[in-house]
């Protein structure tokens, strides 16, 4: 018997297909109304009530759209976490946009730039926080979420990235607070699944909000499961890291194995760069920084042609797993 917020592999199947259908039909009536558009505006005589009634009935094809799409979400039971998640996202998007005009309206007398942007940033920061109060609270009370597939997080909400591992146990998720001036904040968190079953939140204050998780590998070791955690993050100044971060869930909790030889307990193992002369920050491909083998259980880290500079060379240290630690390779 499947409980009524456990998704089954067919349930994930149909629901990606529903998804699937939904965006077809979005992008079909796009493509159609702006054919439509294009040829009024190459007549001599600019219709634009023509234009306006066009205008008014792809506004009601979306709106039709969506609602049948959150009636499909609504008929299977098993749907139901999924669509209160949707709606929270669609809720945010319109108290956002409400709550931005009445901000520019209340604030417009301030028009000399500083002063008007940081007393919107003040308002907007306000807002943001309390809807991410509203989401993680969501996220705690369903703890169904650790199973869903990770694409329903990223097609409500801009700039969320939810990475899980591959035994679907431990997953990150972290999103752009979208604050003003080029200067965004961004909220972490991590939902986990205990040896009995519990599905908990880790909001630790050892979780670094600018970090993006680009990866979670597993690793069993002594008896113990170990999650290695590809991480990045900007520093400032042109300044960047990649570092390995382990953690295991012992219990209720979410520990910190010294996994990582010559470091101190709970330290990481990275490197900062400069992206300026190191412009691709990823954990693969040609120009890594660093990466991880999971045959042989080695991390390989790029070494410094200039550390002071933050100026790496294409020489690199191997670091081998050993069943306690990562041990530098001869």
């Amino acid at each position: 018997m499947v409980a009524d917020d456990q998704l089954t592999k067919e349930d994930s199947v149909a629901l990606e297909k529903l998804y699937h259908d939904y965006y077809s039909a979005m992008h079909k009536a796009t493509v159609k109304t702006r054919s439509q558009m294009d040829e009024l505006r190459r007549s001599a005589v600019r219709d634009r009530q023509k234009e306006m009634e066009i205008g008014n009935l792809y506004y009601q094809e979306m709106q039709a759209l969506r609602k049948g799409f959150g009636d499909s979400l609504a008929a299977n039971p098993r749907f139901a976490t999924i669509a209160r998640l949707r709606n929270l996202f669609l809720n945010y998007r319109e108290e956002k946009n409400a709550a931005s005009e009445a901000m520019y309206k209340e604030l417009i007398e301030y028009y000399e730039e500083d002063v008007f942007f940081d007393l919107y940033n003040d308002y907007q920061v306000d807002f943001v926080y309390t809807w991410n109060d509203k989401f993680i609270t969501l996220i705690q009370e369903n703890p169904s979420f650790i199973t869903y597939p990770e694409y329903l997080f990223n097609e409500y909400y801009d700039d969320i990235q939810v990475t899980t591992s591959a035994d679907g146990r431990l997953r990150s998720y972290r999103w752009s607070n979208l604050l003003l001036k080029n200067c965004p904040e961004f909220t972490s968190f991590q939902q986990y699944r205990t040896d009995d079953g519990k599905v908990l939140v880790n909001r630790g204050e050892e979780l670094n909000d600018d970090d993006l998780v680009k990866n979670i590998h597993v690793l069993d070791a002594d008896g113990k499961r170990i999650y290695l955690l590809e991480m990045y993050a900007k520093l400032g100044n042109d300044r960047s890291i990649c570092h390995y971060h382990a953690e295991a869930i012992e219990g209720d909790d979410i520990t910190h194995p010294h996994v990582f030889e010559g470091k101190n307990e709970n330290e990481d193992f990275g490197v900062v760069y400069d992206e300026k002369l190191w412009p691709i920050h990823v954990f693969q491909d040609d120009d890594w920084v660093m990466k991880y083998d999971e045959a042989t259980r080695t991390i390989f880290v790029r070494e410094y042609e200039d550390e002071s500079k933050g100026m790496l060379s294409d020489k690199y240290k191997s670091y081998v797993f050993d069943g306690e630690v990562f041990k530098l390779s001869d």
